[in-house]
């Protein structure tokens, strides 16, 4: 619980970084993406597509946190960095999907967090 409170600190002060005008700018975007991944979330629970150890309520907090966190604010960095810039979006959303998808996803597995 406390390395994911830690995420979504941390991941809140980045945007301190990011201009007023492109957080509105992006923000319509980044809620849409997350209400999307949300969504998908729900969907979970009836089609497994992945499993998460833990309670119900756990689940619920840790997939919250995650979207309402880092993935908000990745979303609005990423379209800030690459806006105008289709290839870079690409290669850009490659790179992290990657680094998710394998390396992060092992480390969370050895921590416990997910199965």
């Amino acid at each position: 619980m406390p390395i994911r409170i830690l995420l979504i600190i941390g991941s809140w002060i980045s945007l301190l970084f990011l201009r007023k005008e492109s957080f509105i700018r992006f923000s319509p975007a980044a809620v849409l993406v997350s209400f999307i991944l949300t969504t998908v979330t729900l969907c979970n629970s009836v089609l497994k597509f992945w499993e998460i150890r833990g309670s119900k309520q756990e689940k619920l907090i840790g997939d919250l946190m995650f979207i309402l966190g880092p993935f908000f604010s990745a979303t609005l960095w990423v379209f800030k960095l690459t806006y105008r810039s289709f290839p870079l979006y690409m290669v850009l959303n490659l790179v992290i999907n990657y680094l998710f998808a394998y390396p992060l996803t092992s480390f969370f597995e050895k921590k416990v967090y997910i199965n």
